[in-house]
């Protein structure tokens, strides 16, 4: 290939910054574009069933509120981090005929993408060169935990839109009217849609920066840009309400209304790990990390032409970027300190007295915010040396990475073997050799080794922040996860187990559940399939579900599967209640079989899924008396709160016996015929929560909490049609009367958190 080509070919590229970002995107992604690969861990395990419940949803024409599948029932709409309101993950999806792995993975490289296309759009306001937007863009999409989080897809939605948001509040300034506030506005509340701590480090960050910007505004501006500041919050707010009015009506009902100042130590970034800006592969040794904490939270290489770069000419600072280097500077410090959680001082501060930081637990996720303002240190740098700055090292910053070295040396010796542990710096080291030369080469940089040192960067990103272990880049991980979840499933590993469970819980028209234990990567996605399950894998539970039925997260082992009183063991009558008709194990339990490589215990003393009792026992508190629970005849007996019991027509005893039949089973709405002689109680073994009524021919009648946790409702007398709808809007309305369902005795989660009554 000639050098007048390749000329010609960088100036095109440095002429069309976007496209040669998209290209270089592209080549990066292609395995996960094509569909060779898929996005691994949490994003198969939890995140892609949830917007595929959504997207089935709403190809059914109804609403994606109540998710019957995972944890017995629960408010999927309510979840943070389900992302349920955002359009930019949801339409897309809607796009595919069926919701695959493949496409889900697609669609989440597209925003990306729009990362880096927003982070030109930002440098390009700060008039720096193509070249250095590139950069800029490059690290902001593939650099530190942008890329090592990619599993974590609620965040990486909300940061793709962190440097629109960026631009917006920058031209909010400069152009303080009601559109340009509208448009800032709408970035924001579609950062704000995953109600994660990332978005609420963001959140504060851009309430900063708007105030900071309104101290540079021309005096005459600074009432207007204020005003307009404001109507852009505004806006944000009503765009995120959705999301927001539906988690605060959940939250009091779940396990993460606050957590203890210790559960952030685990998501502490770690000190050995801030070696790992030097070295991608500094922590690892024979496959294993030996640098404590989360891996994936606490990753910071960024790549070794931006090190260099900012190294080189760090101190040349053009004075027209010093109040911006300033504040890259200022957050990058503000960011690590956080992250480092309760290695700190500050963290236990902050957990005190700033609120919404008790309601967390990853202090680590502060490094969302170290990656762009390290990218920007990075541009200008470069910026300057395109100016024509004079090779000026950065001491200070020399010294700081020293220090980091020499331990990275010293804990590698200790942990990796000595030699070992050289080996990633000196990669580093050549890298950003190799890009000082070509920068100091000549007085003025040509086209050409721009565009040649940025695919030098570019690779560099490629083969150690996105085709690795962050990216899923083995070949298994697609083979495990890809199809988990699809009626046509020819790819997946687990296909053969999956296939058995769905023919096993899907015989009748409401269907009986599953356990799985150890199976990760089924834990979630057999909801696709329309499998319900007992568990599932979310870190926000429905506290009275989980009191009531213990451990409904993900766990790895038997051992880890915590019971209670009300439901001590896999044969007692509560799982019978659930409908728990089989469980799936990696280890084996007692009356077990092996086949497809995992362990099955079928149950068989599960109760129809609709109970017609004739006894009524009743109960003070939120659960009945647990001896006497365990001894119910359900198939005759039903508990219920002795406060619900007033004014209702059913006999305490001698109830109306009704023929009952299920004829709809759908996710926010169950349809049940009957016929009685006399009113009669029927009780449907689904979990209730707030937000359930029912309804007799289009006439409400109560809903009362049976059997400590399902729906039950006493029926008039003759033929008739029970119907129990899931209304979001009741949900979030109850939130506002005290959670109270007067007609049910309420949804006291508190007290059934406390613990099973005796």
């Amino acid at each position: 290939m000639s050098r007048p080509f390749l000329r010609h070919a960088a100036d095109a590229a440095l002429a069309r910054p976007a496209l040669f970002l998209t290209v270089l995107w592209a080549l990066l992604c292609a395995p996960w574009l094509i569909g060779s690969r898929v996005l691994p861990y949490d994003a198969a395990q939890q995140f892609y069933p949830s917007v595929a419940f959504t997207v089935q949803q709403l190809r059914q024409l109804e609403g994606p509120w109540w998710n019957p599948l995972l944890f017995g029932g629960y408010p999927q709409f309510a979840d943070p981090q389900a992302m349920t309101f955002q359009p930019t993950v949801v339409l897309p999806m809607l796009l595919s005929s069926l919701p695959s792995m493949s496409w889900f993975t697609v669609v989440v490289l597209v925003h990306v993408l729009l990362a880096g296309l927003g982070a030109l759009v930002v440098a390009r306001s700060y008039g720096l060169h193509p070249a250095s937007r590139l950069l800029f863009a490059l690290t902001v999409m593939f650099g530190g935990v942008a890329a090592s989080r990619m599993q974590h897809v609620p965040m990486i939605v909300s940061y793709a839109w962190l440097p629109w948001l960026w631009w917006g509040l920058r031209r909010l300034s400069q152009r303080p009217k009601p559109a340009t506030a509208a448009l800032a506005g709408l970035f924001g509340g579609l950062c704000a849609l995953q109600m994660t701590q990332v978005t609420y480090l963001m959140g504060l960050a851009a309430i900063a920066y708007g105030l900071y910007l309104l101290t540079h505004v021309a005096p005459q501006d600074r009432l207007r840009y204020a005003g307009c500041l404001a109507l852009a919050g505004v806006i944000a707010a009503v765009v995120s309400l959705p999301q927001w009015m539906a988690t605060f009506a959940f939250l009091p009902d779940t396990n993460r209304g606050q957590l203890l100042l210790d559960d952030a130590m685990g998501g502490s970034l770690t000190w050995p790990a801030l070696g790992t800006l030097l070295g991608a592969d500094l922590l690892w040794a024979r496959g294993k990390y030996v640098g404590g904490g989360d891996l994936t939270a606490n990753y910071l290489y960024l790549g070794a032409v931006p090190l260099a770069v900012w190294v080189a000419w760090g101190r040349a600072t053009l004075p027209q970027y010093r109040h911006q280097v300033v504040g890259a500077m200022c957050c990058m410090a503000l960011a690590t300190i956080y992250a480092l959680g309760l290695r700190t001082p500050a963290y236990a501060w902050l957990y005190e007295w700033l609120p919404g930081v008790s309601m967390f637990r990853r202090p680590a996720d502060a490094l969302f915010l170290f990656v762009p303002a390290a990218a920007l240190l990075a541009a200008v740098a470069l910026e300057s040396r395109l100016r024509g700055a004079q090779w000026r090292p950065n001491w200070a910053g020399l010294v700081v990475l020293g220090g980091l070295g020499a331990y990275a040396i010293w804990h590698g010796a200790a942990n990796l073997g000595g030699v070992r542990s050289l080996l990633p710096l000196l990669v580093t080291a050549l890298i950003s050799a190799v890009a000082i030369w070509a920068l100091r080469a000549s007085r003025s940089i040509g086209p050409l080794t721009l565009a040649m040192l940025l695919v030098l960067f570019a690779l560099d990103l490629g083969v150690h922040n996105v085709r690795n272990r962050y990216y899923g880049g083995s070949g298994e991980v697609r083979k495990l996860y890809e199809g988990a979840g699809l009626p046509a499933d020819g790819v997946s590993a687990t296909a053969p187990i999956l296939n058995r469970i769905h023919g096993i819980v899907r015989s009748g028209v409401i269907p009986e559940r599953a356990e799985i234990v150890g199976v990760n990567a089924l834990v979630n996605a057999v909801g696709v399939r329309g499998v319900a399950m007992t568990g599932g894998y979310n870190p926000m539970l429905y506290a009275p579900y989980a009191s009531a039925f213990g451990s409904s997260t993900f766990v790895g082992t038997l051992s880890e599967r915590v019971f209670t009183e009300l439901a001590p063991r896999y044969d007692s009558p509560a799982f019978d209640l659930l409908g728990l008709r089989v469980v799936v194990t990696r280890e084996s339990l007692q009356g077990s079989v092996e086949s497809n490589g995992v362990h099955w215990k079928l149950r068989e003393s599960v109760l129809p899924r609709i109970l017609n009792p004739t006894t009524v026992r009743g109960h003070q508190g939120a659960l009945p008396p647990t001896a006497a629970f365990q001894a119910t005849d359900f198939n005759s007996e039903v508990w219920l709160p002795e406060t619900a019991l007033a004014g209702t027509s059913c006999a305490r005893r001698q109830g109306g016996v009704a023929q009952v039949a299920p004829v709809s089973y759908r996710a926010n709405r169950v349809g049940i015929d009957y016929r009685a002689p006399r009113p009669a109680w029927i009780v449907l073994n689904e979990i209730d929560a707030p937000g359930w009524w029912a309804e007799v021919n289009g006439q409400e009648v109560p809903l009362l909490r049976a059997n400590a946790l399902f729906r039950g409702a006493c029926v008039p007398a003759g033929a008739g049609r029970l119907t129990f709808h899931f209304s979001p809007l009741r949900m979030v309305a109850m939130r506002w009367s005290n959670g109270r369902r007067p007609e049910s005795g309420g949804s006291d989660a508190a007290a059934v958190a406390a613990g099973v009554a005796d």
